[in-house]
């Protein structure tokens, strides 16, 4: 989903939709404009990207608690270039930076190798066997 709203002197874009299993970037121009490019056409760019996964054990968390982190590492040699956190009750669905209060994702932002995940329980009931899962996607950067 693309949320394209018209301005004085050009566009602003509030919302572009995530696909990370596209072949094509969203590219900015020289002169502004914006354009597209074929992933693969980025000589010198990511290589070896893989994707790591790492599960909690499952835990009953009450209303209000944190479950535990999950991390997952990049191997030696590559680094986080993006990530996603999930949980295995769909109950923890406020993931993001500096969250609301009831939920918050925290990474290594400077192109670390570890990606982790950390929510606090904020669905009013307890959440039996839940797992959190942290996914890193992993590239060497050349």
């Amino acid at each position: 989903m693309l949320k394209v709203w018209k301005s004085r002197g050009g566009a602003k874009i509030t919302t572009l939709a995530t696909d990370n299993s596209a072949d094509k970037l969203v590219v900015q121009l020289a002169d502004g404009t914006l354009a597209v490019r074929q992933a693969a056409t980025l000589g010198g760019g990511l290589a070896g990207i893989q994707k790591v996964i790492f599960n909690t054990t499952p835990e009953n968390v009450p209303d209000g608690f944190y479950p535990a982190v999950a991390t997952a590492l990049c191997p030696i040699g590559k680094f986080v270039v993006g990530g996603t956190c999930t949980d295995s009750n769909n109950a923890l669905d406020e993931w993001g930076q500096n969250g609301s209060g009831t939920a918050s994702q925290f990474t290594n932002s400077a192109f670390g190798r570890s990606y982790a995940c950390r929510s606090r329980n904020g669905s009013g009931i307890t959440q039996n066997n839940l797992v959190v899962t942290a996914t890193a996607i992993c590239a060497t950067i050349p």
